[in-house]
């Protein structure tokens, strides 16, 4: 399922029951691949950066700790694949 189509109770659940959460994620450079995020995490509505989003549009964001970079990131929910039943 896309991140954009969970609703909101689905994120909250996601937000506060787990510690981390994997999906699948399609970047910019539309390379695809599995991402692994710790908490704390948040879903913002922003305009992403405009190397990444050059169309600056407001979207749904995941904001969180990107395990594998050691940073915090921000991800389309919009590019995002994640099975909520195997978080």
């Amino acid at each position: 399922m896309r991140g954009n189509d969970l609703t909101l109770c689905e994120w909250n659940y996601l937000l506060d029951n787990k510690q981390e959460l994997t999906f699948t994620y399609t970047n910019w450079k539309n390379d695809t691949r599995q991402r692994k995020v710790g908490s704390p995490m948040s879903i913002e509505y922003m305009k992403g950066d405009p190397k990444f989003h050059p169309d600056q549009q407001y979207r749904f964001f995941l904001v969180a700790f990107d395990l594998e970079k050691e940073e915090y990131r921000d991800f389309d929910l919009s590019r995002m694949e994640i099975d909520v039943y195997e978080q």
